[in-house]
């Protein structure tokens, strides 16, 4: 990898390094029904709740998503809850049944977002 003398690497994520589908990218003014949102890909996104969350591991959720351009609806099925902290939870929630209007607002929001990662595998 070439890259300018004292220039900081770009971080790598590994595709090795878990079972993810498809690369996240981390999203700014980007908030839902349960919070903001962290992160995003093609197939989910996490999203950070503050209390306990309203719903459960497996289970179905109609989310309203509030993006800049407006709000649009998605549905989920919650992947998996983690604590992360006082009184914060962050979930995995999987896309199910994506309508045009959800796929192409999210496309929006992807097309928005500046890249600073490199996805690909480590070179180690």
């Amino acid at each position: 990898m070439l890259r300018a003398r004292n220039a900081p690497a770009l971080p790598t994520v590994s595709f090795d390094a878990n079972a993810r589908r498809h690369g996240r990218l981390r999203v700014a003014a980007l908030t839902c029904t349960l919070g903001p949102v962290l992160d995003l890909s093609a197939s989910g996104m996490r999203v950070e709740c503050r209390g306990k969350p309203p719903i459960r591991e497996g289970e179905a959720a109609e989310l309203t998503m509030h993006a800049p351009f407006g709000p649009f609806t998605v549905r989920t099925r919650v992947h998996w809850i983690r604590r992360a902290g006082f009184r914060r939870y962050h979930i995995g929630l999987e896309f199910v049944d994506m309508t045009d209007e959800g796929r192409k607002a999210l496309n929006l929001i992807a097309r928005s977002v500046p890249t600073d990662v490199t996805i690909g595998r480590d070179a180690a």
